[in-house]
């Protein structure tokens, strides 16, 4: 079992990826591409206006297991890939969408996505 929060806030993994079958992080590439491409997704509900945070968190957790999982790999299954894709688009808004506050906060969420992606593929 996978916990998402520490105190509403703070994503952590309560097993050590090890100890994880090979079903549970499958589980976890699927709910990575369902964040970030399913009918949904982040990218849905923020041009909904939907609130994201958990989401948000969720993605962050599932990106630091895959992150372990592909350490030293030399390639990734194909859907999984193009869902890391071009990801920066979806976080940014025109000064009439969102205010200036919520648009900030958005942006920074998705470089903070974009830099565990980053993270990701350095590995």
């Amino acid at each position: 079992m996978i916990t998402r929060r520490d105190n509403g806030l703070t994503p952590f993994p309560v097993q050590p990826l090890a100890t994880l079958n090979m079903d549970t992080t499958i589980d976890i590439e699927e709910e990575v591409i369902e964040l970030l491409l399913g009918e949904n997704s982040i990218r849905v509900k923020l041009r909904m206006k939907d609130n994201i945070d958990e989401d948000f968190h969720t993605l962050m957790v599932d990106l630091d297991l895959l992150i372990k999982k592909y350490q030293g790999k030399t390639s990734v299954p194909k859907r999984l890939a193009y869902a890391l894709c071009d990801i920066s688009s979806d976080f940014s808004f025109n000064e009439n969408f969102y205010s200036k506050e919520e648009a900030i906060a958005i942006e920074d969420m998705g470089i903070q996505i974009m830099e565990k992606v980053c993270e990701f593929y350095q590995n």
